[in-house]
């Protein structure tokens, strides 16, 4: 099953999985697109970037294009909406650090994988 996911600009797959413990259960093939390797869908799901807003998601299974959609959701980021929208919301004094992060490193998300807790787990326990 292939579907698009269509996320609020701006995006970035590569900026949002690098820092997340998440990535560990994924490869990178090459600059925007990945691979899972382990937990829920591994070795049958794949992220690959095809515009600045948009995922294209791959998912060699029968199981239930909602289930697989929600998945993609959570571990894509795009369950929260872009943290660039609150940035006004923040002290001043802390505001010009934030600004200058989202221009650095623009679309971050925060991508969860509750359905792998587990596996998160060890990968945060063997990075202390």
């Amino acid at each position: 099953m292939r579907f698009i996911v269509e996320l609020e600009p701006p995006y970035s797959l590569d900026y949002s999985m690098s820092p997340s413990f998440v990535s560990s259960l994924y490869v990178k093939v090459k600059p925007g697109e990945w691979i899972k390797i382990a937990g829920l869908g591994g070795g049958s799901l794949k992220f690959r970037q095809v515009a600045p807003d948009k995922v294209m998601v791959e998912y060699i299974s029968d199981a239930p294009k909602a289930e697989v959609e929600e998945q993609a959701m959570l571990e894509l980021g795009a369950w929260h909406p872009p943290f660039e929208d609150f940035i006004h919301q923040l002290p001043s004094e802390l505001r010009w650090a934030a600004e200058s992060l989202s221009r650095i490193y623009p679309g971050v998300r925060l991508p969860i994988a509750p359905h792998d807790f587990n596996y998160v787990f060890i990968s945060v326990s063997l990075s202390r």
